[in-house]
């Protein structure tokens, strides 16, 4: 998680997935629409969820945490 450098109540999150449509499977499991759920009356803003391509480290560096 980082914290926005010009507005401290502004927090970004990244994640890294294989494909695309492992994004798509982790937005519909239950700890994530929960998530949301859970979440939504606690931001000042409506939720952003961007995407983006992946460039640096090479993909075969990322490796699945435990």
């Amino acid at each position: 998680m980082v914290e926005d450098q010009t507005d401290p109540n502004c927090l970004h999150l990244y994640e890294v997935y294989t494909s695309e449509d492992a994004f798509k499977r982790h937005t519909q499991m239950p700890h994530f629409t929960g998530w949301v759920e859970t979440t939504k009356d606690w931001l000042a803003a409506p939720l952003s969820i961007a995407t983006g391509t992946h460039l640096f480290p090479s993909d075969d560096r990322w490796k699945k945490q435990t």
